[in-house]
């Protein structure tokens, strides 16, 4: 970056690290374009698209929840991550919020520990029910495991929550319906 600016490149970095930053990116971007009115119309469904899931699932029972990052080392994310907030306003509890560095990486022990009732995963495309999470598969020998004995193993298409894009709305609303699940599958 420095050797662009030095020959007199424009440059506008955007790192969102709130779903309100995604917003806020959308309308920069919009203005440094030219394109100020699709971008705001862009923001707006944004915005309203969480704010409609907030409304619905931030206030459900919550759901514990290990997002897997990577398998080999088993990663995940902490609380400074946007995926986290997706958590929340799902109605989820991150069980590694807490961890540090943002992308820590955990142990198997660890995860058995905590227990999580649902562990979800980013795949490449989309998935089916009845396609395996060969990501996950890992877990299923754990038959004690919360989410393992109800059925909770989650992928979700990596393009619509790897990144802090407005897809992520997209990938929100995925969560919540799994998550949802998760809550039907409790014993009643």
């Amino acid at each position: 970056m420095d050797r662009l600016k030095a020959l007199g490149i424009p440059i506008y970095a955007s790192e969102p690290q709130r779903l309100d930053d995604i917003a806020t990116s959308i309308d920069k971007l919009g203005a440094l374009l030219g394109t100020q009115s699709s971008a705001r119309a862009a923001s707006v469904a944004f915005t309203r698209d969480i704010a409609q899931l907030r409304a619905r699932y931030a206030q459900r029972p919550p759901v514990s929840v290990f997002y897997q990052v990577w398998d080999d080392p088993l990663m995940t994310l902490n609380r400074d991550d946007v995926f986290d907030e997706v958590i929340g306003l799902c109605g989820g509890v991150n069980v590694f919020a807490a961890e540090k560095p943002r992308v820590p990486t955990v142990s198997t022990e660890a995860v058995l520990a905590a227990n999580p009732e649902a562990i979800v995963t980013a795949t490449p495309g989309a998935t089916k029910p009845d396609r395996p999470l060969p990501a996950l598969e890992r877990w299923k020998r754990w038959t004690s495991l919360t989410a393992v004995a109800r059925g909770n193993l989650f992928g979700i298409d990596g393009d619509l929550i790897s990144r802090p894009t407005p897809r992520l709305a997209l990938g929100a609303s995925q969560l919540c319906r799994d998550l949802e699940t998760a809550r039907e599958r409790r014993p009643k």
